[in-house]
């Protein structure tokens, strides 16, 4: 996993998360289904052990944290189920945190961590409505695959091709 980035002021550094993060994560995924930016059914039963979800994989599977002074304000995974394909999953920001290049950079970690590991594909999910995440998928490369309906609403499939780069 790749070294937290240099930080000025009270910046949030991002670095590879740990067991002990759990009660961070679990809060700020509680704050995103109380806000209704997660779906209220959305269990996050990953998120209640890392370790097994993310950490205790060979290496491919990942998770990191966005921590200003001692709270985790971003967070984001890569868990990959196939070989040479990855998901990007449990992108979030706290509301007070957004729109500073957070989720940018958490992103850009966990891409950065597929192409590290060879990876050939990596995809990701989100719902239609969440205009940001999508603006910035698509400035990152990734491309709409496919939209699905999901109870009431619109999930949008997205990918990025990692093999064109090798």
């Amino acid at each position: 996993m790749s070294q937290a980035r240099q930080t000025h002021g009270d910046e949030p550094v991002i670095r590879p998360a740990d067991a002990g993060d759990e009660d961070g994560v679990l809060a700020l995924f509680a704050e995103g289904v109380s806000s209704g930016t997660t779906a209220q059914n959305e269990c996050g039963v990953d998120l209640e052990n890392l370790e097994s979800a993310y950490l205790e994989s060979d290496g491919d599977s990942g998770f990191w944290v966005a921590e200003a002074g001692s709270e985790i304000v971003g967070m984001i995974g890569v868990q990959v189920y196939e070989p040479d394909t990855a998901e990007i999953r449990r992108l979030r920001v706290r509301e007070t945190h957004r729109r500073r290049g957070i989720g940018a950079a958490l992103l850009t970690e966990a891409v950065n961590h597929c192409r590290h590991r060879g990876l050939l594909k990596v995809s990701l999910d989100v719902l239609v409505d969440r205009k940001p995440a999508i603006e910035l998928f698509e400035k990152t490369g990734f491309r709409l695959h496919r939209e699905r309906p999901i109870r009431d609403r619109t999930l949008l499939d997205f990918y990025l091709d990692l093999y064109k780069e090798q």
